[in-house]
């Protein structure tokens, strides 16, 4: 038991002259602001007003307007089953400058889209697309 001892409460007096010197600065982390290099605002007016997929802009294909579902940066298109989505010409409307893909630029819906809108002041929003069958 003695030999056991020994060694362990030399360790304990080592760990706990060693700690001694240690000193803890509690202090709050500075951290200066330095505003960003892009310092362009999104007007809230900038925006895709509307995405639809229009029979006629796909003879053959649709027997029926597709209009697209717009939450936030998400546009959602709900086909009826059996629709071949790999080759559709889409109707957006936006409030801006420029979108890309542009409006009636053929696209494969069959796995999301992603378009970006070019605001009037130089600014981007992303909107993706997505497909669903009913």
């Amino acid at each position: 038991m003695k030999r056991a001892f020994i060694p362990l409460f030399a360790l304990w007096l080592t760990l706990l002259l060693s700690c001694n010197h240690t000193i803890i600065n509690n202090k709050p982390l500075q951290i200066p602001y330095t505003p960003g290099s892009d310092t362009s605002v999104l007007s809230p007016n900038e925006t895709i007003d509307s995405f639809v997929i229009t029979a006629a802009d796909n003879p053959g294909i649709l027997t029926a307007d597709v209009r697209g579902t717009i939450f936030f940066d998400t546009i959602k298109l709900f086909f009826n089953p059996g629709t071949n989505i790999s080759n559709l010409t889409p109707t957006i409307g936006i409030t801006g400058m420029s979108i890309s893909p542009a409006s009636k630029t053929q696209e494969n819906f069959d796995s999301s889209v992603h378009y970006v809108l070019t605001a009037d002041n130089g600014a981007i929003l992303n909107y993706w697309v997505v497909s669903f069958f009913r």
